[in-house]
């Protein structure tokens, strides 16, 4: 349903240097000030993902250092999509219950190599708790979800089949898709490289390209040490106009929207789509009345490859065209549970500069979880944006199943896999269907299973 006040982002700001998270989110949260041409506004809510740092409530630090101490400071746990906290601003805007709202993040894991952080303790004002059964009992046990490389490697190879890719051909898309983003990354002052990475380089294991799960390898994942921060300023059009908000600075939203509903990935029977994300796509694209693939900027959330060419197919977007405005989570930066604010945040640059009017940043949370897309545009609307959370609608599609551990002697026909080494323990992780139909999972942990599943995903062959 469409809400009655319209809020908008009045400034936006990110933060690159050694320095610890608390003050890399302040200097972030001064940028989007200064963005804003504000000075002198107090702040009504201060919104925070957690983060891997170990504070209690940064929001009250945040609040005091930028003159606004009695603002309402809420914290995100982990599993909450970022495009939640940023719905919970954009709402609570909406209601008319405060008339600004900061929502900021920030990461140091690379400053806290040699830091120490501050002490912050909590708790909040409010907690949001993400929900129970975010993760399968046995996902966890089995380590399939940390790291979580293990469970996209599972998802990477049940959409390869699908799509009839070999394992060649799935890897040179791959290695040619994350280049491109490559290229993105290095023209970026705050990115982590500065020259582009060539699609060889990506698709060929080395010491410095290791392994991770196949057939992923190091330059395929996030990189999430790094000290990087981001904020996004969202205010009621009355406030803003009172606090001296400067108009042309001014990003609208069209839509936001997201699904709460969770499903762990072996509970999914299909593994090679996401329809969750999907509802989001046909919602928005009904509400704007054009496609997700007319949209004039794009920054798919790229923590794996797979990530970005199943969002891609679900919202109808060609993996032709460019897909990211930071470069993407290898690249650019991967600051954990932050980055959908650092790709807002610089979509709201890049808005502000123009040609560009209207640009899409999704999110994923957690295993391709729950989905969050979010539809920005330079101009306003004529009518207030969309802003919802769609997990009835996302629950229907999604059908799902039980998973539990193949008994021993049984066999079954294998529908993906992965392997990986822990130290120099090989293990290979099999999902399939028993003779009754029964998704399974099987672990073996034999130099001959890991051989196997490193080289070839097995789809289809039985265990």
């Amino acid at each position: 349903m469409t809400i009655p006040i319209s809020p908008l982002m009045v400034g936006s700001g990110t933060a690159s240097a050694s320095a610890e998270a608390i003050d890399l989110m302040e200097l972030a949260a001064r940028r989007a000030l200064s963005v804003a041409g504000i000075t002198n506004s107090p702040l009504d809510a201060i919104i925070v993902p957690a983060g891997t740092w170990p504070y209690g409530d940064p929001g009250r630090e945040l609040a005091r250092r930028l003159g606004s101490p009695s603002a309402h400071t809420i914290l995100g746990q982990l599993g909450i999509s970022q495009q939640e906290l940023i719905n919970v601003g954009l709402g609570m805007i909406a209601r008319g219950t405060v008339g600004s709202v900061l929502v900021v993040g920030g990461e140091s894991r690379r400053w806290a190599a040699t830091g120490a952080f501050s002490d912050l303790p909590g708790p909040p004002d409010q907690t949001l708790e993400r929900s129970d059964a975010f993760l399968d009992d046995l996902e966890i046990a089995s380590g399939l979800v940390f790291p979580a490389v293990r469970s996209y490697a599972l998802i990477e190879r049940a959409v390869d089949s699908r799509a009839g890719l070999s394992s060649a051909e799935s890897a040179h898309i791959n290695a040619e898709l994350w280049s491109s983003m490559s290229a993105i990354a290095a023209g970026l002052s705050e990115s982590l490289i500065d020259e582009p990475v060539t699609a060889d380089e990506i698709a060929t294991q080395s010491p410095q390209n290791r392994l991770l799960a196949a057939p992923y390898l190091r330059l395929h994942a996030s990189q999430w040490t790094v000290d990087q921060a981001a904020a996004l300023l969202l205010m009621s059009p009355e406030v803003a106009r009172t606090s001296g908000a400067d108009p042309s600075a001014a990003i609208y939203p069209l839509v936001a929207l997201e699904s709460t509903s969770s499903v762990p990935v072996i509970q999914r029977v299909d593994l090679a789509c996401w329809p969750a994300m999907g509802v989001l796509g046909e919602v928005a694209a009904a509400h704007l009345g054009y496609g997700m693939s007319e949209i004039d900027l794009v920054d798919l959330y790229s923590c794996f490859p797979v990530a970005v060419r199943i969002q891609a197919n679900e919202l109808g977007i060609s993996i032709d065209r460019p897909l990211t405005v930071t470069g993407g989570m290898t690249f650019g930066g991967g600051p954990f549970n932050n980055y959908v604010l650092q790709a807002t945040a610089s979509m709201a640059g890049r808005l502000r500069s123009g040609p560009a009017r209207s640009g899409l940043v999704t999110t994923v949370s957690g295993l391709l979880t729950k989905p969050g897309l979010a539809v920005w545009s330079a101009a306003a609307a004529n009518r207030p944006p969309l802003v919802a959370d769609l997990a009835d609608e996302a629950a229907r599609r999604t059908q799902r199943t039980t998973c539990s551990l193949l008994p021993g002697g049984a066999a079954m026909t294998i529908e993906s896999s992965t392997a990986w080494r822990d130290g120099e323990v090989p293990t290979a992780a099999i999902v399939g269907r028993d003779a009754e139909g029964h998704r399974r999972l099987a672990l073996r942990r034999d130099d001959a299973s890991f051989d196997r599943f490193c080289s070839t995903s097995g789809i289809g062959e039985q265990l």
